[in-house]
């Protein structure tokens, strides 16, 4: 992100929860064009409240802002902080990445390979159904390696929403040919 000027009449609690972010976002140094890549592991939501915080630098102003409660917002903000300071290598993957593409050493990923390699609290699916399969992985690919797809389907928990809703997400992503 770009350079951010504190205003000068923060409060404490709120000094320390920009601290606390510009913290988490030291190391994406290309913030912008990260965002906008299928890199990225923030929601639209996320971005939104971490832009629209260095903005208001107030909580309750953003919510007035984004339309969501303050104990809402807090509890997101926390979270986009753990994100990043978890899944930091993503990143740090995608400067790689974008380097190879742009030096003509390497193909763009596919929507296939991103899908597969994307972390799957990316992928906006229901919380049960992320906890089901983050047993066996971080990723779609962790996941498959570590459990066949037949086997998925039959995971204590999976139930036929769960279960057509993965088969949708696969469907989206030009995965189907996995789903046998």
């Amino acid at each position: 992100m770009r350079n951010i000027i504190l205003p000068a009449d923060l409060a404490p609690n709120q000094r320390y929860k920009v601290r606390q972010l510009l913290k988490a976002l030291r190391p994406y140094d290309q913030w912008e064009e990260w965002v906008k890549s299928d890199y990225c592991f923030l929601s639209p939501l996320e971005i939104k409240l971490v832009e629209g915080y260095f903005v208001c630098f107030n909580i309750k102003d953003l919510s007035k802002r984004v339309g969501i409660n303050t104990s809402r917002i807090s509890h997101d903000l926390n979270a986009v902080v753990d994100k990043l300071d978890s899944w930091e290598h993503y990143y740090r993957q995608w400067q790689a990445d974008r380097l190879l593409i742009q030096a003509g050493i390497d193909a763009a990923p596919t929507k296939r390979a991103m899908f597969l390699h994307r972390p799957l609290f990316a992928h906006g699916m229901p919380s049960r159904l992320y906890y089901i399969l983050r047993r066996f992985g971080q990723t779609f690919y962790e996941v498959l390696t570590n459990r066949p797809m037949k086997q998925l389907q039959q995971l204590e928990g999976m139930g036929a929403i769960s279960w057509q809703r993965l088969v949708v997400l696969f469907q989206q992503n030009g995965c189907a040919d996995l789903l046998h």
